[in-house]
């Protein structure tokens, strides 16, 4: 999955210039926390609802699987105070963090998106990186028209912006962007199907707080 793999570099990048706290927002299912080689010391948040977690902590105990960093779920609501929540299970707001919100934003309506950023922002000190999926631009209109009820596609409720760049800035982030046929390129993947349409960038988010 080339957002997985661009997102395990930016968690890659900043552990090497000394990031030691990781925040996943919507953890879900991810495995990070066991199939990367973390440096020493590293703390591991991943944040969810109590459902996805306690199903993923049935499995993992099946399979006997180790952490190899220190993990530390926090069950909350996203739609509720979660700093707060990530606050009492540890989190350090005054030392850089690296988050990553993948296949998240979609699913939350345009305030929510803001209100997440700026409490994202709230608890990054400068130096800290994030990476986010963003839904490009007339993607509800390609994919959700006619998803089934109930489907991934037909939940899909908010976009990204126009300039997420110019957006991110206005957060006290220094963003890149790029679609996800760039970044397939750029991992020796490139995707041979032509685009249904001109893609705008945006796709895949990696920032710098400033």
């Amino acid at each position: 999955d080339i957002t997985t793999k661009d997102h395990a570099n930016l968690l890659l990048q900043p552990s090497a210039s000394g990031v030691r706290q990781v925040v996943l927002l919507g953890a879900g299912m991810d495995s990070r926390a066991f199939r990367m080689d973390w440096p020493e010391g590293t703390r591991l948040f991943e944040v969810d609802t109590a459902a996805p977690l306690d199903f993923k902590a049935s499995v993992l105990r099946q399979e006997r699987a180790v952490a190899r960093c220190e993990r530390i779920t926090v069950a909350v609501d996203l739609r509720e105070d979660w700093p707060g929540a990530l606050a009492a299970a540890g989190h350090d707001p005054a030392v850089p963090t690296a988050w990553i919100a993948e296949g998240l934003l979609i699913y939350l309506p345009e305030d929510a998106v803001e209100l997440l950023l700026a409490r994202i922002s709230t608890q990054s000190a400068a130096g800290s990186r994030m990476g986010l999926t963003l839904g490009s631009r007339g993607v509800i209109e390609r994919f959700g028209a006619d998803a089934a009820p109930g489907s991934a596609a037909s939940m899909w409720v908010s976009e990204m912006p126009d300039d997420p760049v110019g957006w991110l800035a206005a957060h006290g982030w220094a963003a890149d962007s790029h679609t996800l046929r760039e970044r397939a390129a750029a991992y020796g993947r490139p995707i041979s199907t032509p685009p249904q349409r001109e893609e705008r960038p945006g796709g895949l988010i990696s920032a710098v707080r400033r």
